[in-house]
């Protein structure tokens, strides 16, 4: 899965460019640049589906780990107030420290979905008990459909935690519904189909709006709730967990152990702010090839950058013994 958590945050980079970039705003959408720019969009929009969908994946047969969370806390917390220090004394910006704790709006999602995380596992292990793997699939698209085309609150658009315990559990029930690996043919369509689900959303919402009419609720795909964003993470999900790589790199290992730092890293409100920000609008004007290629040239060289600052912050975690003092602070309040 260490190649999936790496694609995954390579997708959240390449929507950030897109957009915080400014890319897609510098391009008209009804000429043919402005088109294909928001197909690519559309086909990497089920990016944070896509990290949640394999966060249910690993921890639905895993112990809950305090001490993890623990980890992940501080990590967060490091990466924000190490910015605005080198920010402050570097580029004179203004060091806002009543705001720090609210830099990251999927970290708050998250964190609120990783301490429920063990009620929803528990949940789904006692239905899975009484009920067959069909009724259980029948909730979950159920529910997908309800949260999704209602004005629930706390679904925020899919940016609220109530949201991302679906993807979460979703993919928690794929990793307990699991009879095997899928045979060779199903594993070549997947991708096809992970590529063609947004390609039908977004000629549906083209379609509706030349005939003035609203996007269907299960087809947009612009929205984090959208089943069939939700549906393109599953596909790509199935195929990554099945896809075994024999030897996995040591920059693939370390591309993945640092991608939550990448998020962390690039998705900051000042580094956005300074950095990002229309930073990529220029090339809303090139050709077509030299578009897509300073595409991906700005999305891996953001994604490099940032990797190696978390790996330097990775090194001195370890250096420190952060995790082991975790463990042993949650050790003590686990035993009283």
């Amino acid at each position: 899965m260490d190649l999936l958590r790496v694609v995954a945050m390579l997708m959240v980079v390449i929507l950030h460019v897109l957009f915080h970039g400014g890319v897609v705003n510098a391009t008209p959408r009804t000429s043919v640049r402005g088109m294909l720019l928001w197909l690519f969009w559309a086909e990497n929009y089920c990016a944070v589906d896509l990290f949640v969908l394999a966060s249910g994946w690993l921890l639905a047969t895993k112990r809950f780990r305090p001490a993890r969370i623990l980890t992940l806390c501080i990590q967060v917390y490091f990466t924000s107030i190490a910015i605005r220090i080198v920010a402050g004394l570097c580029c004179s910006v203004p060091l806002r420290w009543n705001s720090f704790l609210s830099d990251y709006w999927f970290w708050n999602s998250y964190l609120i979905l990783v301490l429920l995380s063990p009620i929803v596992n528990a949940g789904l292990q006692a239905l899975l008990t009484q009920w067959s793997r069909g009724r259980l699939w029948t909730l979950l698209a159920v529910l997908t459909f309800l949260m999704s085309g209602l004005p629930i609150r706390g679904i925020d658009n899919g940016y609220g935690p109530l949201w991302l315990l679906i993807p979460y559990a979703v993919g928690a029930a794929i990793r307990m519904t699991s009879t095997g690996e899928l045979s060779s043919r199903a594993r070549k369509t997947l991708p096809w189909m992970a590529l063609s689900l947004p390609v039908a959303g977004v000629a549906v919402r083209f379609l509706c709006w030349k005939a003035g009419l609203e996007t269907p609720f299960f087809l947009h795909p612009y929205r984090y709730h959208s089943p069939l964003v939700l549906a393109t993470g599953v596909c790509w999900l199935l195929f990554f967990s099945n896809l075994h790589i024999q030897s996995i790199p040591g920059i693939l290992r370390l591309a993945a152990a640092t991608s939550f730092g990448v998020y962390l890293i690039h998705d900051n409100p000042i580094i956005r702010g300074t950095i990002v920000q229309n930073r990529f609008a220029g090339l809303g004007d090139k050709p077509l090839p030299v578009l897509f290629a300073g595409l991906i040239v700005s999305t891996i060289g953001i994604y490099a950058a940032c990797m190696v600052l978390d790996g330097i912050r990775l090194r001195l975690f370890r250096w420190l013994r952060i995790s082991d003092r975790c463990q042993s602070v949650a050790g003590r309040f686990q035993s009283r």
